[in-house]
């Protein structure tokens, strides 16, 4: 599956819009390894979350702490071309080992909208023009979520919850993705 790939000017719905895209391609489609097998993302999703107790707080938290784990551990911040701007779908950066906050988000809202979490992104500026995107997931229950928890897997120092400091933070837009859209964009 190849990403989409854009240079210029858009807006952050636009980005968002794309970043939904590459949601639920990764849900609906087969993933390809390097070397062509095909798999379905809530196949390897359900291998990293094996053994984790099924229901309730505790077994949403192990499992959004997992993934994110997964994530953090296997999938290496990678800026993007110059210029250019990649939204891959999550097999794909799976098969590179890295990528930029853009893909991360993707893999890390894939991941869990294949386990049943209902996710979105956070998009976040220190000064309204260097934007950074990671996803959040809505817990307690998983179905009808109470709370977000924010998983930025880019940052050396971040954990399940973890957000970049508030000064990095100025500017925000939180989003939900239903299908293949970002749907409710509201600023933080």
């Amino acid at each position: 599956m190849n990403p989409q790939v854009h240079s210029g000017i858009y807006t952050i719905q636009d980005r968002l819009d794309l970043i939904a895209k590459q949601v639920d391609s990764s849900i609906t489609r087969p993933q390809e390894t390097r070397d062509g097998q095909q798999y379905m993302l809530r196949d390897l999703a359900l291998e990293i979350v094996n053994g984790t107790i099924q229901h309730g707080q505790a077994a949403e938290d192990q499992t959004v702490s997992r993934v994110f784990w997964w994530v953090k551990n296997n999938i290496e911040y990678r800026q993007d071309p110059v210029d250019y701007d990649q939204y891959m779908a999550a097999g794909r950066t799976i098969a590179a080992g890295g990528s930029d906050c853009d893909d991360h988000c993707i893999l890390n809202a894939a991941m869990l909208s294949s386990l049943g979490f209902r996710t979105g992104a956070k998009v976040v500026s220190p000064d309204n023009t260097n934007w950074h995107v990671y996803a959040v997931v809505g817990v307690y229950p998983f179905y009808a979520p109470t709370r977000i928890i924010p998983l930025d897997t880019t940052q050396p120092e971040s954990f399940p919850g973890w957000e970049p400091p508030d000064y990095q933070r100025k500017f925000g837009y939180l989003v939900d993705f239903e299908y293949d859209k970002a749907k409710r964009l509201r600023k933080v």
